[in-house]
């Protein structure tokens, strides 16, 4: 149950392999305090069979997809057993920090026209080294940003269950699934980056690839749903067609051109 005390949250983790990183990753959510917790596991394909401790946790729910459905379809089968006022992503091989579910779950409650919370975000490497920062400012309402660049980092985002559902959940897409249920979202309200660096996102070698394919059903709803958007925010047509190819040219270099992920960050003062 939901208190004034204790908000209900959902923490959301998909996983394609058992390995030391899970364990960190789901650690630093079941390290939470002052939240009511269901942490939902979902292993996408997963065809180890070792236990782990934190499979014996009684706020953990263990989902298991035979074959491997990618990311889109696997949120979606986890979100249909959600149970929390409010849904918190992390990725398999990131951290959230300490006080991050509860710092976000009052900034929702405090804030009713805002529909999704994320934070300031370190980079970690291999070893758990901070090693820079996400460029993404923060501000309460970042809406506008959208129609530029995907500003919220899924590993960092808190949003409230029942606008999840108002407006139809992760598509299930291999790509874009993120970016699509953020741009859905700002229809109904305010997304806000917090200054409080509340998630660290880990950096690794699997990660220096190819962006998503600049062509394909999942650019032609991202491009709707950015227009919808932009309506809303008020934008002129034509800036909004200017974001549009600067978006769209975005992804073809980052599609054509493997682009290290660290180039696109900000580095730690000091470093």
């Amino acid at each position: 149950m939901t208190t004034e005390q204790n908000p209900y949250v959902s923490v959301v983790v998909p996983a394609i392999r058992l390995d030391s990183w899970l364990d960190q990753a789901l650690d630093s959510v079941l390290r939470q305090e002052e939240v009511d917790l269901q942490l939902i596991v979902i292993l996408d394909g997963v065809e180890e069979d070792g236990h782990r401790r934190w499979m014996d946790e009684s706020r953990v729910t263990i989902l298991r997809n035979p074959t491997r459905l990618g990311v889109g379809a696997t949120l979606r089968r986890a979100m249909a057993q959600a149970r929390g006022e409010f849904i918190a992503r992390l990725d398999a091989d990131d951290i959230a920090k300490p006080g991050r579910l509860i710092q976000q779950a009052m900034y929702l409650r405090d804030h009713p026209d805002t529909v999704a919370v994320t934070s300031q975000t370190e980079l970690i490497d291999d070893t758990g080294a901070v090693t820079g920062r996400m460029p993404f400012k923060a501000g309460a309402d970042v809406r506008t940003r959208l129609l530029l660049q995907n500003v919220v980092v899924q590993s960092a985002v808190m949003f409230r269950l029942s606008d999840y559902r108002l407006v139809g959940g992760y598509e299930p897409l291999r790509q874009m699934e993120d970016y699509l249920l953020w741009l859905r979202l700002a229809q109904r309200g305010k997304i806000a980056i917090l200054p409080q660096i509340l998630a660290q996102y880990r950096v690794h070698g699997a990660q220096l690839s190819r962006g998503a394919k600049p062509y394909g059903s999942h650019i032609s709803k991202v491009l709707i749903a950015r227009r919808n958007l932009r309506k809303i925010l008020g934008t002129s047509a034509v800036v909004a067609f200017a974001k549009d190819v600067t978006w769209i040219s975005v992804q073809y270099v980052r599609f054509y051109v493997r682009t290290p992920l660290r180039s696109l960050t900000t580095k730690v003062r000091g470093k």
